[in-house]
């Protein structure tokens, strides 16, 4: 898929807004701004389950499952 100008500033404001948001959060709630994070992380993880389960066939499964948890570990 080729990223046209348009798209990257999509992307990226899209980003800004997400993290806007959040940051306005903290201050008007914790509780909020911790049930978001939870979710989120709830999301990262299911997204590496799918990619883990779809490439089980795969030799390098093991490496590429163990690297990618360790980067969700490491993100917080």
């Amino acid at each position: 898929m080729k990223l046209t100008l348009n798209s990257s500033v999509t992307y990226i404001f899209s980003i800004l807004v997400f993290i806007i948001g959040i940051s306005l959060t903290i201050g008007y709630s914790y509780l909020l701004f911790h049930i978001i994070a939870e979710f989120f992380s709830i999301i990262i993880a299911g997204v590496i389950f799918v990619l883990t389960w779809n490439s089980r066939d795969k030799p390098d499964n093991v490496l590429s499952t163990r690297s990618m948890n360790q980067i969700h570990v490491f993100h917080f």
